[in-house]
């Protein structure tokens, strides 16, 4: 391995022992918070809040970029993990529908894309994708 790609792993594996020292201490005071609050019960409207101010201020290689250089596949993983923090979120469930037909799988993507007309028969985006499944 040369020393370059040794210093680029190094890098990241200590940006994983951050994010997981930083992500327990947002988790420790989320617990604190609970006990603080009297009959304090999970809300997962906040965590899907939290979500997508965190989704908001990314400017990294998320879903967006995975779709857009047509990498269907990671862009289903990260897709399909935020659709169940936020599972009525139609957007993302269009967006997982064109990760689904950027794999092959048609099938998948008409589901998507019949729950989410669904709940928005007028959806545009997803009314123009299905129409595209229906034609595989």
């Amino acid at each position: 391995m040369s020393d370059q790609l040794k210093q680029i792993r190094d890098r990241i594996d200590a940006l994983d022992t951050r994010l997981v020292k930083l992500l327990s201490a947002r988790a420790r005071l989320a617990q604190r918070i609970g006990r603080l609050k009297e009959n304090a019960a999970y809300r997962p409207e906040r965590e899907a809040q939290v979500l997508r101010g965190i989704l908001a201020g990314n400017r990294g290689p998320l879903a967006d970029a995975a779709l857009a250089r047509k990498r269907y596949p990671q862009a289903v993983r990260e897709l399909e993990a935020a659709l169940q923090l936020e599972p009525d979120n139609a957007e993302l469930a269009v967006k997982l529908a064109e990760a689904y037909l950027g794999t092959g799988n048609a099938e998948k993507a008409h589901k998507q894309l019949q729950r989410v007309l669904d709940k928005d028969p007028d959806h545009p985006k997803a009314r123009q994708l299905l129409k595209g499944t229906e034609r595989r």
